[in-house]
C-alpha cells in the first residue's frame, strides 16, 4: 500500500520476510520470492504500520504489540511465537535495534520515551534467559523513532519523531550518560539516524524535510544541514547500509527510495599503507606490516568472539557469548551477579540461639561455605539452623574453581515484649514498643480484643488488670495494673441487682453491712476481692436507698440506690 510496511532480508540470502498492516508477517524463498508460510497473523495487536527488526543471526523477527513484544522464530517451513513482558515495558514499542555486536542483544524503544536493553533477547525462561535493563536518559520526552550503533555496542543514537522536543540524543558509554545532539537542528521530527562507519564525526538524519547530516557529531552542538543529493523535503522514514562498499539506502514516505554512499576524505588514497584504500578501509591505522584482509583489518583489530581481546592476542577463539575471560581470551569461571540469595532469620526470642541463614542459588554447583565453624557442601539451596546472635564472615567457593565471593550477615536478638501505658477518663491506652503482632488483649483474665496495631485503646475501672500478649508466646506478656482510687466506688449505682464496689486495698477478702434507709441491718457477709473489686448481689432486695458498710481498719460507707 502507500503507507509502505517493514521488509527484511537474511544476510545469508535464505529467506525474506514481508509485512502487512498490525502483526500480519510472512515468510518468502529469497531466490524465487516464492510465499512460504505465514509467520504471524494478527489484526487486533500492533500499530498500523507495526515495528519490527529481523535478527539474521538466530532467526528471530521481533514485532510491536500492545505493552509487549512478539518474538518469532523462524524455520524453513513455519514459525514459534512466545510473547515478551516485563515490568519495565510500560507502553507499546516504537523501535527495536538488533545489537551487530552481540548477536543476542535487542534494544527496544517505546512510544513513552522508554529505552530498553535486552540480553538474551534470543532466550526465553526468567533462569538464563532474557535480562531487561532501563538506560533511559533522564531528558528523554516524546516517541522513540530509531535507534542505531556506533563503533561499539555502548555508542548508541536515539530519535524522536514529535515536535516541540530535543529529537536526537547520543551516549558513549552504554546509556549511563547521555548527550544532545540537536545543535541548530531545527524544530522537526526525526525518523532515522545512522553513523558513517568510517568517521564517526559524520551522521546523518532522517526528518520530515529529507536527509539532513553533520560533520561535527562529536562536538558538544553539531552543526546540521541539508544533504539531499538530489532528494526533495520528503519524508524519510528509515535508513540502511551496505557495508561493503558504505552504499546507503534511504526510504520515503511515497516518493520511493535514494542512495548514497558514505566516504572519507582522500577516498583512494592509503593513510595506513595496508593496499586497503581509505574509502574500504574499515580499519584506519593499522600498524605497519600486519596483514590485512579485505576490509583493511588486520589480526591485531579484529575481534571475531567479541570477548575483549583481539585476534592476534586471543589464545581460545569461539569464546561463548557472555564468558568473562582471561587476558589470553580464554574463558574464566563466573556466575551471575545475582546467583546468591542471602536471607537471614533472626532469633525467635530472647536466649533461643535458633537464628538462621537461608542461601539460595540460581546456578547449580559444588558450593562449600563455612559458617560458625562448619563447614557446608551443598549444589543449590542451604539452611544453617540454631545460630546464636550475632555478625557473621562467611565466604562461599565452588570446588576445582577459583572463585569466592564473601558476604557479612547478622543474627538479631530475639524479642521480648515492652511497651508503656496511660490512664485519662476511663480508657487505657497502651503503646507496645517490643513485641510480635497481632495482639490479644485481656482484661482481668478474659480476652477483650486482638489487633495488628501496637498501638490501642482499652475502656477500664480502677483495680482492673491489663495483660497484652503477642503472636510469639515466648515474648513474654506485657501487663499493667489501674490504680486503685482513694474511696469506695459502687458501679453501677444506681443499679437494678448487682453492683461492684471498688476497694482501695490490697486484700483477698472483706466484711460489708448492708443498712437500709432506717438504719436497719439487712446482711453482713465476707465477700472475696478480685482484682480490687467486690460483687453485690442486690437481686433480692426492694427499690430503695441503702448504706454499704465496709469494714476496713477504718470503716467506709457507700449509698447505693437500688431501683
Amino acid at each position: 500500500g502507500g503507507d509502505g510496511a517493514y521488509i527484511f532480508i537474511d544476510k545469508d540470502n535464505e529467506y525474506i520476510v514481508t509485512s502487512y498492516v498490525y502483526n500480519n508477517y510472512f515468510y518468502l524463498d529469497y531466490n524465487t520470492g516464492v510465499f512460504k508460510y505465514t509467520i504471524a497473523e494478527n489484526d487486533d495487536d500492533g500499530d498500523f504500520i507495526n515495528p519490527a527488526a529481523l535478527d539474521s543471526d538466530n532467526n528471530i523477527l521481533y514485532t510491536s504489540g500492545n505493552n509487549k513484544i512478539y518474538r518469532y522464530t523462524l524455520n524453513a517451513t513455519s514459525a514459534t511465537s512466545s510473547t515478551m513482558t516485563n515490568s519495565l515495558l510500560t507502553a507499546s514499542p516504537t523501535a527495536f535495534k538488533t545489537s551487530t555486536f552481540t548477536t543476542t542483544t535487542l534494544f527496544v524503544g517505546t512510544e513513552n520515551g522508554k529505552l530498553l536493553k535486552l540480553t538474551n533477547a534470543n532466550i526465553a525462561g526468567s533462569i538464563g534467559g532474557t535480562v531487561w535493563a532501563d538506560i533511559t536518559g533522564d531528558m528523554f520526552y516524546g516517541s522513540i523513532s530509531c535507534i542505531e550503533l556506533g563503533e561499539t555496542e555502548n555508542d548508541i543514537m536515539v530519535t524522536f519523531h514529535n515536535y516541540g522536543i530535543t529529537s536526537v540524543y547520543y551516549t558513549q558509554d552504554g546509556g549511563n550518560t547521555w548527550q544532545n545532539k540537536e545543535g541548530n537542528l531545527p524544530d522537526l521530527p526525526v525518523k532515522a539516524i545512522l553513523m558513517n562507519p568510517l568517521n564517526s564525526n559524520e551522521v546523518i538524519i532522517g526528518t520530515d524535510l529529507g536527509v539532513w547530516g553533520t560533520s561535527n557529531f562529536n562536538d558538544a552542538s553539531p552543526t546540521w544541514f541539508q544533504s539531499q543529493n538530489g532528494m526533495k523535503d520528503v519524508q524519510v522514514t528509515s535508513f540502511d547500509i551496505r557495508k561493503s562498499d558504505n552504499t546507503v539506502l534511504a526510504s520515503t514516505y511515497g516518493r520511493g527510495m535514494f542512495t548514497a554512499k558514505f566516504t572519507v576524505d582522500n577516498y583512494n588514497d592509503d593513510d595506513d599503507n595496508d593496499t586497503i584504500i581509505n574509502g574500504l578501509d574499515l580499519c584506519a591505522n593499522t600498524p605497519a606490516g600486519e596483514i590485512v584482509d579485505a576490509n583493511g583489518c588486520s589480526e591485531s583489530q579484529i575481534d571475531d568472539d567479541n570477548d575483549g581481546i583481539m585476534n592476534n592476542l586471543d589464545v581460545c577463539p569461539n569464546t561463548p557469548v557472555g564468558d568473562v575471560v582471561d587476558g589470553s581470551g580464554c574463558s574464566i569461571f563466573s556466575l551471575p551477579s545475582n546467583n546468591f540469595s542471602i536471607e537471614t532469620i533472626s532469633e525467635t526470642c530472647s536466649n533461643s540461639n535458633n537464628g538462621q541463614v537461608i542461601i539460595q542459588t540460581v546456578e547449580s554447583h559444588s558450593y562449600v561455605t563455612t559458617i560458625n565453624g562448619t563447614v557446608y557442601n551443598f549444589t543449590e539451596d542451604l539452611t544453617v539452623d540454631n545460630l546464636v546472635p550475632g555478625i557473621y564472615n562467611f565466604c562461599i567457593t565452588v570446588s576445582g574453581e577459583t572463585y569466592e565471593q564473601c558476604f557479612v550477615i547478622e543474627v538479631k536478638e530475639g524479642t521480648t515484649i515492652s511497651g508503656k501505658s496511660s490512664v485519662t477518663s476511663g480508657k487505657a491506652t497502651v503503646e507496645i514498643e517490643e513485641g510480635t503482632a497481632p495482639f490479644t488483649i485481656y482484661v482481668n483474665g478474659k480476652e477483650t480484643f486482638e489487633t495488628n496495631s501496637p498501638i490501642f485503646n482499652i475502656d477500664v475501672k480502677p483495680g482492673d488488670m491489663v495483660e497484652v500478649k503477642t503472636a510469639v508466646t515466648c515474648e513474654g506478656i506485657y501487663s499493667k495494673t489501674i490504680e486503685l482510687l482513694d474511696a469506695i466506688v459502687a458501679y453501677p449505682n444506681p443499679t437494678r441487682g448487682n453492683v461492684e464496689i471498688i476497694l482501695p486495698i490490697l486484700k483477698e477478702e472483706v466484711t460489708i453491712e448492708l443498712y437500709n434507709i432506717h438504719s436497719q441491718l439487712i446482711s453482713k457477709n465476707v465477700y472475696s476481692i478480685v482484682y480490687g473489686k467486690v460483687q453485690l448481689d442486690l437481686t433480692t432486695i426492694p427499690s430503695g436507698v441503702y448504706v454499704a458498710r465496709v469494714m476496713l481498719d477504718k470503716p467506709l460507707s457507700i449509698k447505693i440506690i437500688k431501683q
